[in-house]
């Protein structure tokens, strides 16, 4: 679910967390998202900001969350005209002031690696994130 392709760290997603400390708010887009146009939970990349407790300085560290719809600010594109694979509705999903719980962070703010790693050993990580992110329910 990455809109930076196999470059990981340059995420442009964004989350902020609010002044009350009780969610994230996510701002930016993903591309190429299978079922995006009819999914209602998300697993979702974005950079937050992390402070390093040997440095003390502020760094952009990527978090995972779960993303529902029904968080509002979440929208998507109309669905990419393919040449194959028709049946995946593959849209654009956009973030435009989704607050996100902070019950809804995978792993740990500053953690998005290690979250993305532990799921999926193989390097293909759109295929693993389909496949691999059920771990955190059972």
């Amino acid at each position: 679910m990455f809109s930076a392709g196999s470059d990981a760290a340059s995420i442009k997603t964004k989350a902020e967390l609010s002044a009350d400390g009780k969610h994230y708010v996510l701002n930016g887009s993903k591309i190429w998202i299978s079922n995006g146009g009819i999914a209602d939970i998300f697993t979702v990349f974005a950079q937050t900001k992390v402070v390093d407790d040997k440095t003390g300085q502020t760094q952009d560290k990527m978090t995972a969350f779960i993303v529902e719809r029904k968080f509002g600010g979440l929208t998507h594109g109309p669905p990419e005209k393919k040449m194959g694979i028709k049946a995946s509705n593959t849209t654009e999903v956009y973030f435009e002031d989704c607050k996100v719980p902070v019950e809804n962070v995978l792993g740990g703010v500053g953690n998005g690696f290690k979250v993305e790693n532990r799921n999926c050993r193989r390097r293909n990580s759109r295929f693993c994130l389909l496949l691999g992110g059920n771990e955190y329910f059972e």
